[in-house]
């Protein structure tokens, strides 16, 4: 028998397989290419006074397109939730308060903001004691009732503790909010669970089921929900999730964590979907580089943060992370300890870890675009940066328009809403003193890619 015969075929199919590997698009390290994008300057959009400054600062923005129609900006001031609308190139905002929105002063938790293809607009708010669901069929000019979704809506006891929800909308219709509760206040340890809200006639009646699968990390984590191909999934803290039940059930298919034992990256990352049923992650990969401690318990922590944009082409089974979408290295030293002030240096001084605090994620047909901030020059400022490629190649990083020099950015929305146009939106703070500030102030910037 020719054994030469079946081991070259073998041997051949091994190179075409091997080569069609080798030949699979990657990213290439360190290939930015100049960034071309025009800005305007900032306009001011909204600003408060002494007493609810927190809440521009610390709420969320919110900035969502239909494309190439309207852009609509959403933010809370004091007791109200507002709606900003653009409906032409002229960029002039018309401003209204959402009637009946339940989310004022005092409730830091973030909110979300979705609109359909058909223009329809979708609402998910919390005060803290119940989750409220609303819409708006005509550009936000009228809204349904808010309705409270949460098991206990109709019982007496609202010390319940409720926060974060999530948002998503699958391909017949059906809205989902995930949110998250306290079980038992009576309870020595209070256990924190999830619940999800189903609805199939538009948001009119709602039916809620217990969600079990993602671990609880604490209430300033934000929950991120989206519909793909078929299939809802979940970014909660640092991992993705995936239902095969709707939302019963969850099971894990990434941890998008770096090296170190302590997680420095932060846990806000950012979820979205892109037009070919794409799932795209936005968030800080660290990377420790030295570590050590002393008898007292003091220590320092040495590293880099990179900001990376990981795209996953086939519900989530397989990965492609970028390479660092930071132009250059974002180094931070952690100083640690009971005797000594914690502190930071190059990256964050807002706290105890070198969290890169906020970003945001637009796009359309060929054109992805990110932003976040970071401490490069030891400011705090707003970076941009583009793909064409899905992330293979980025632009070159470019600073947005200096705000007014008083003023520290705490949070980003961004979006494409006609054809390479960009529009950023930004609050920002006025220090006080180390863990205070006053006068938050609301922004928003065009950008032009030639």
């Amino acid at each position: 028998m020719n054994y030469r015969e079946p081991v070259a075929k073998i041997a051949i199919a091994c190179i075409l397989i091997l080569s069609g590997y080798a030949c699979k698009k990657e990213p290439v390290a360190n290939n930015y290419h100049d960034n071309t994008i025009s800005w305007d300057e900032p306009e001011l959009l909204a600003q408060d006074g002494e007493g609810h400054a927190n809440m521009l600062a610390l709420s969320p923005p919110k900035l969502v397109s239909k494309k190439g129609t309207s852009l609509y900006a959403s933010w809370i001031l004091g007791d109200n939730t507002f709606l900003a609308r653009q409906d032409d190139q002229s960029g002039t905002w018309v401003k209204d308060i959402i009637p009946g929105a339940r989310q004022g002063r005092g409730y830091w938790q973030e909110f979300r903001l979705e609109i359909l293809p058909s223009g329809k607009l979708l609402l998910a708010q919390t005060n803290n004691m119940d989750v409220f669901f609303s819409s708006s069929d005509n550009s936000g000019c009228n809204w349904t009732a808010p309705i409270a979704l949460n098991s206990n809506a109709n019982n007496a006891d609202k010390l319940l503790y409720y926060s974060n929800p999530g948002l998503a909308v699958d391909d017949d219709g059906t809205f989902y909010v995930l949110f998250w509760r306290i079980k038992d206040l009576a309870a020595k340890n209070r256990e924190y669970i999830s619940e999800l809200g189903v609805s199939k006639d538009a948001g009119k009646t709602w039916t809620i089921q217990e969600s079990r699968g993602i671990p609880y990390g604490y209430p300033a984590i934000y929950t991120k929900l989206a519909f793909v191909n078929g299939a809802l999934y979940c970014l909660y803290g640092r991992n993705i999730y995936k239902t095969e039940n709707n939302g019963c059930d969850w099971f894990p298919l990434k941890n998008f964590k770096g090296s170190g034992e302590q997680d420095f990256g932060g846990q806000n990352l950012v979820l979205r979907t892109g037009l070919n049923g794409e799932i795209l992650v936005l968030w800080t990969k660290t990377t420790i580089t030295k570590s050590s401690n002393n008898p007292f318990g003091e220590g320092i922590v040495e590293g880099t943060i990179d900001v990376i944009l990981s795209v996953s082409e086939n519900g989530g089974r397989n990965w492609r992370d970028s390479y660092p979408i930071n132009d250059v290295s974002l180094p931070f030293v952690w100083r640690r300890g009971t005797m000594t002030e914690r502190t930071m240096d190059a990256l964050s001084k807002s706290g105890d870890i070198p969290d890169i605090f906020d970003m945001a994620i637009a796009g359309n047909e060929d054109l992805w675009a990110v932003s976040w901030f970071d401490y490069r020059d030891r400011t705090r400022k707003v970076w941009v940066s583009y793909t064409r490629d899905k992330g293979l190649s980025w632009a070159k990083n470019m600073a947005i328009p200096e705000i007014p020099a008083d003023k520290q950015v705490m949070r980003l929305g961004l979006a494409i809403p006609r054809g390479n146009e960009l529009y950023a939106l930004f609050s920002a703070w006025t220090p006080k003193d180390k863990f205070s500030f006053e006068h938050g102030s609301l922004y928003g910037i065009t950008g032009s890619l030639k």
